[in-house]
């Protein structure tokens, strides 16, 4: 068996895909990460009792509970089924249905959507007990921070802030690295089944029916 295929006419190249998708982590994961930035400035604000503009008024909202949140990515992920990405478009892809290469239909949206909610439920499963001993050291390192803190009440808040770091990393609270065999394990199982198809499908694209095509 070869180790990857010959791909088909006018199907995306795993070069062009995978340049798309470091376009998107740098634009989209940036723009979410200058987001949460600015979420947790207005959190400490609002502990300090600053009046808020509506960023912070957002953020007090409901709409950040999970059931409610996960209903508006649910819905936006349906309504943009066509939408191309930042990275699509400078690479000049897009995704398409599998059969007449045309839109994606609401069918396979929904196809899609069902299966990544799946795989992440059962992927959170598998995690759990990692969670919950990353859980029990975080717990445990911020017990030892408090009463640090307290003991040492006129310290040099940058003697306590390293302090504080070194406490984390001696019990293994200052990393996530419990998170990276489960991504490792998720990405090889639904990207690799791309290297012996000819259409270059991951596992979700093909049990929703989609396909990535060259779009200039």
């Amino acid at each position: 068996m070869r180790f990857i295929v010959q791909r088909d006419p006018g199907i995306a190249s795993l070069p062009r895909r995978v340049g798309a998708g470091a376009i998107d982590v740098v634009v989209i994961g940036g723009g979410m990460l200058g987001a949460g930035i600015a979420i947790a400035v207005l959190g400490e604000r609002r502990r300090d009792g600053e009046p808020l503009g509506w960023m912070g008024r957002l953020q007090q909202s409901d709409i950040w509970s999970r059931p409610t949140f996960a209903a508006a990515v649910s819905s936006l992920e349906l309504t943009a089924r066509n939408w191309r990405t930042p990275g699509m478009r400078i690479a000049g892809i897009r995704l398409a249905d599998a059969n007449t290469l045309g839109p994606v239909s609401l069918g396979s949206a929904s196809a899609k959507l069902l299966v990544r909610m799946e795989s992440e439920r059962i992927v959170r499963a598998l995690g759990q007990p990692a969670r919950a001993r990353a859980e029990s050291r975080r717990l445990a390192a911020n017990d030892e921070i408090e009463r640090m803190r307290a003991s040492r009440p006129d310290g040099d808040p940058a003697e306590l802030m390293r302090d504080a770091v070194e406490v984390r990393r001696r019990l293994g609270a200052s990393t996530c690295t419990w998170m990276l065999p489960r991504v490792l394990v998720h990405e090889a199982i639904e990207r690799l089944p791309a290297l012996w198809s000819s259409r270059r499908q991951t596992l979700t694209q093909r049990l929703a029916g989609t396909v990535v095509i060259d779009d200039p």
